[in-house]
């Protein structure tokens, strides 16, 4: 049985560069490597969970989603070829980079937490139920939906999404912290590992045309954490699938060619935000980069958030 997957909806969120590139190849044209694909994982890197964000504590705020640690030291960030022979110039090249220890969130921002920093008069709901139309399939808005509580936050903007993570006393990720915590340091392609993806690891979108065979309804996201399965080394979740994820980061797409190596932030500006955590089981993996302006929003992108260490 095929894993159904709605091909336009690849269109909604464009890659920022999508010839792919590999080592030694300049003309711009996919080579293909004789490696062979590994489908196992190789290890496990060390991770401390931290409980559930104190509801009595100002400066940590409501959110019931549970942290995770992410140990200092260096990991591999970029495509790794022979691994990925579909890489994107902008994720080349591969390069070492050294990470403070730092937390990351177990799941993405839910609405019922979203909700709770509004009910505090620090969040604002102003857009929740729109989207930016960029064409392709849409995702429905899940504020305002019922049985919506635990599916991410998403039809937000970036702006909104850092509030929040402000409000939580944490901070939107960068992308070297999102790639970690979805990669650990074995190069994987996948968190879970090297193995294509499958319904076990990862969401398709649902449709409400599914129980309803006589009509048809919008795409709509999964309760975060339905697919334990797919976690990365860390224990993180939906790092992939579900729904895009905004960091901190300004895009820049030459970024790796002159990479900082210790703690990179992104440029200083920019007028495109960097994103993180493809949703199109065909083309998604770790290292696939996206962008979008700031005040954009979309059904088929949330966020999470990070802390560094005291």
């Amino acid at each position: 049985m095929s894993w159904w997957w709605p091909a336009s909806l690849s269109l909604a969120v464009a890659a920022c560069d999508t010839q792919p590139v590999v080592d030694g190849n300049t003309s711009g044209k996919p080579t293909k490597s004789t490696a062979s694909l590994p489908t196992g994982t190789t290890s496990t890197p060390s991770a401390r969970a931290i409980g559930a964000v104190p509801t009595t504590s100002p400066s940590w705020g409501a959110s019931p989603e549970s942290m995770l640690e992410v140990p200092a030291g260096s990991f591999s960030m970029g495509c790794v070829i022979g691994r990925d022979d579909e890489c994107n110039r902008d994720e080349r090249p591969r390069h070492e980079v050294d990470l403070d220890t730092f937390f990351i969130d177990r799941t993405e921002v839910t609405v019922d937490a979203y909700r709770k920093c509004h009910d505090a008069g620090r969040c604002s709901i102003v857009g929740l139920r729109s989207q930016t139309d960029i064409g392709g399939l849409q995702v429905e808005c899940n504020w305002g939906k019922k049985e919506r509580e635990n599916h991410p936050i998403n039809c937000i903007d970036w702006a909104q999404a850092s509030a929040y993570c402000a409000w939580a006393g944490k901070r939107l990720p960068s992308e070297a912290e999102w790639e970690k915590s979805a990669r650990g340091t074995d190069q994987r392609v996948y968190p879970w590992g090297n193995a294509r993806p499958s319904k076990e690891t990862v969401p398709d979108l649902r449709t409400v045309s599914r129980a309803r065979p006589s009509g048809s309804g919008p795409n709509t996201t999964w309760p975060v954490g339905s697919f334990p399965a797919g976690s990365s080394p860390y224990g993180a979740v939906d790092m992939l699938g579900n729904v895009w994820e905004w960091t901190a980061d300004w895009f820049d797409q030459a970024a790796y060619t002159a990479a900082v190596r210790r703690n990179p932030k992104g440029p200083p500006t920019g007028t495109a935000r960097a994103m993180r955590g493809d949703i199109n089981a065909a083309t998604m993996r770790i290292t696939r980069r996206s962008k979008l302006a700031p005040d954009a929003r979309l059904g088929l992108l949330g966020f999470r958030c990070a802390r560094s260490t005291p």
